[in-house]
């Protein structure tokens, strides 16, 4: 399982036995924006990720920040800065931090090697990478409903006008959307990564 797929929004949505389609592709829309969304609150991808390739810029000699590394079969250094990645560690070169744990935050030289990484200089990573969780790769499930909550105000806002949905509950002429909503950001709160000095990556 990854993200929620339109299927489960619809089942989170719509009331039970619909089978309205007229809104299939608002839905979705609505969907992949609060995909997009959570992932750029929390600085993470929810999917697992098999044999990508991730560039890092490293800031210190004897570790390199990355994201939610499940497991590495390549570490390569750009040492001229000119994308060629010539040193490639060896796998007893390097070890992967924390430990004892399913997702790694950082890969650390090991006291025995020589080798180090370049500060402002590039690393190339290749391996599995994800936020994933159990036998069927999911993501947690507060993001799972963190998406599928903000999916739902997110489809709503075009019924809003100015953040105001009409006809409100008993009697008013119309309720004033919250600027954030609470629930959303306490569902992803245990995910969020710092944004001081937090790993970033792009694809190769």
């Amino acid at each position: 399982m990854a993200y929620p797929t339109l299927a489960d929004f619809k089942t989170y949505f719509q009331s039970p036995g619909s089978v309205d389609t007229e809104q299939d592709a608002n839905m979705q829309r609505a969907l992949d924006a609060a995909i997009g969304s959570i992932e750029f609150l929390t600085g993470r991808r929810y999917l697992l990720e098999t044999a990508v390739t991730k560039t890092f810029t490293a800031i210190a000699s004897g570790y390199l920040d990355v994201i939610d590394l499940i497991s590495a079969t390549q570490v390569a250094i750009d040492t001229n800065s000119d994308g060629t990645y010539s040193k490639i560690l060896t796998a007893a070169e390097y070890q992967l931090e924390p430990f004892n744990s399913a997702r790694y935050q950082r890969i650390v030289i090991t006291p025995t090697s020589t080798q180090a990484f370049w500060p402002g200089y590039r690393a190339r990573v290749t391996g599995n990478w994800g936020l994933v969780e159990g036998a069927s790769n999911s993501p947690p499930a507060t993001i799972q409903q963190a998406i599928l909550i903000l999916a739902a105000r997110y489809h709503q806002r075009k019924d809003a006008p100015f953040g105001i949905v009409a006809g409100g509950p008993m009697g008013d002429s119309g309720v004033t959307l919250a600027e954030k909503d609470p629930d959303v950001y306490n569902l992803c709160a245990e995910w969020m990564r710092s944004t001081s000095g937090s790993a970033t990556w792009v694809l190769v």
